[in-house]
């Protein structure tokens, strides 16, 4: 038996359940099944939110990091020194 979780954009993910004996999946195991991969999609968001949010926290400290630096050595504004770190701007 497969019940898909999510299926976005880059990202798909599914609950695969296997036996041995023919027809062993009735009604009851469907239902369970569908409820069981209901708090399972929920536990999959949580934890990868929790990821992103934790990169998220680490680029954005060593983007100040970065930024520090670049103010003292060469003695800038917070703003600038970002702008030296990302670059040249392009026009869209």
């Amino acid at each position: 038996m497969g019940i898909e979780l999510f299926d976005e954009p880059g990202l798909i993910a599914g609950l695969n359940l296997y036996s041995s004996t023919v027809g062993a999946f009735n009604n009851d195991t469907v239902e369970a099944a569908r409820r069981f991969a209901i708090q399972t999609t929920h536990t999959l968001c949580r934890v990868m939110t929790r990821k992103q949010l934790t990169d998220a926290m680490t680029t954005s400290t060593t983007i100040g990091s970065a930024t520090g630096v670049v103010m003292q050595r060469f003695q800038l504004s917070a703003d600038r020194a970002f702008e030296v770190l990302t670059g040249p701007r392009r026009a869209d």
